[in-house]
């Protein structure tokens, strides 16, 4: 009886060993596990994030970890994002944050449905230009918002909708010399002004074109801008979890 009972609790413990890590529930788009983020800005980006869902259908999903041991955070993300199902079955439109506290890492996961216009070079980019520096400064609050706007602001492009609170993406300028661009239409100016008062063909042809040359040379370099132009209320909870499904792509680091 007593042999039976030992061998009974040596598979019963070998059965829990082997058993998966345990991951916690969702909660919503927000799940600060590490307690990293204020409950105002925790309040902000889940309105944005049920703002993008209600409106794109794409489920955007923030988690913050105090630790996962040795795990690798690449992996454990990826686990996460196929544990919790992360935007709908069909779609397959979802985006993770996952942040590990201990080891100063962040991964990035995206779905199969968004992989064509979040694909790893773009999300890479939101990363290291809008996150990194803020999460390097200890800035977690900051650095979580943004970057959400950020990806707000390109599914908004994506899709052509307006999503409050989003950063929209600017187009580079393909000139590299535009600060000089201003100095050479005075030059200009000067010239043509000159040669229209000798043949007395008038001078407001050279204003129009010094008008016309100078807007098209103050175009804004690349990047996000247009901010946020208020906060928004809504009513809904988050409901971007319907079994979608992991694209294997992504992007993140240290910081």
């Amino acid at each position: 009886m007593t042999k039976s009972l030992t061998l009974l609790l040596l598979f019963a413990a070998i059965s829990l060993c082997a058993q998966p890590d345990t991951l916690p529930a969702s909660h919503g788009a927000v799940n600060d596990f590490a307690n990293v983020i204020s409950a105002v800005y925790e309040r902000k980006i889940e309105a944005l994030c049920i703002n993008v869902w209600e409106k794109a259908e794409v489920a955007i999903v923030v988690a913050t970890f105090s630790s996962i041991g040795d795990r690798d955070y690449r992996e454990a993300a990826n686990s996460l994002y196929e544990q919790w199902g992360i935007g709908d079955k069909q779609e397959n439109k979802g985006l993770l944050i996952y942040n590990v506290v201990d080891q100063r890492k962040v991964w990035i996961e995206t779905g199969y449905g968004v992989e064509s216009f979040l694909n790893d070079a773009r999300v890479g980019d939101v990363y290291r230009d809008i996150m990194q520096p803020l999460l390097a400064e200890g800035d977690y609050d900051n650095a979580f918002w943004q970057g959400v706007q950020a990806f707000a602001g390109l599914i908004a492009q994506e899709y052509g909708l307006d999503i409050e609170n989003s950063l929209q993406p600017q187009r580079p300028n393909s000139s590299s010399g535009g600060s000089f661009l201003p100095i050479i239409f005075l030059i200009i100016m000067i010239y043509l002004v000159g040669k229209s008062r000798r043949r007395r063909a008038g001078g407001l042809l050279p204003w129009l074109i010094l008008g016309g040359l100078m807007n098209s040379g103050g175009r804004q370099h690349g990047g996000f801008g247009g901010g946020f132009n208020g906060g928004g209320s809504f009513g809904g909870g988050f409901s971007g979890f319907g079994g979608g499904m992991s694209g294997g792509g992504g992007a993140g680091g240290g910081y």
